[in-house]
């Protein structure tokens, strides 16, 4: 499909049509047959420390499962550069979201970083989980929360 000048296309694959951005090929969202609207596709990606440093292309894989060990921990967020060059085409007040899983045996706490900012104080018990909120609010400069 010529997708030149384009920042989204959309083809329908398997029943769905997918939404997908232009220069990746990555699908933003789907709507199934029935009308429903459903999110990206997901990519587990697992975390297996006391604490752990989301990385931007953890962000957009979707889900993180963090095992927590040995003590409360931290799940520290990337970088507001990092995430500008993972969603090069976000512009401020767009947001994106992924998921967060603490499988462990110790509570952690979200953390900001250089150019994110951790708008509440997330503890995330074990075997709770969040979604994680990544919205934009100048160049390389992200507020995150969670929910």
């Amino acid at each position: 499909m010529a997708t030149s000048g384009k920042a989204i296309f959309s083809e329908w694959v398997a029943g769905h049509l997918r939404f997908k951005r232009a220069s990746t090929g990555i699908t933003l969202f789907s709507i199934n047959g029935s009308g429903r609207i459903n999110h990206a596709l997901v990519t587990r990606v697992d975390i297996d420390a006391q604490n752990g440093t989301l990385t931007a292309a953890n962000v957009r894989t979707g889900f993180i499962v963090h095992t927590t060990v040995t003590g409360a921990g931290t799940i520290t967020c990337p970088t507001g550069v990092a995430l500008e060059a993972e969603f090069p085409d976000m512009t401020v007040g767009d947001c994106v979201e992924m998921y967060y899983l603490n499988d462990g045996t110790q509570t952690a706490t979200l953390t900001g970083a250089a150019g994110t900012t951790a708008l509440s104080a997330q503890t995330i018990a074990t075997l709770q989980g969040r979604t994680f909120v990544f919205r934009k609010t100048a160049t390389d400069a992200f507020d995150v929360f969670g929910r």
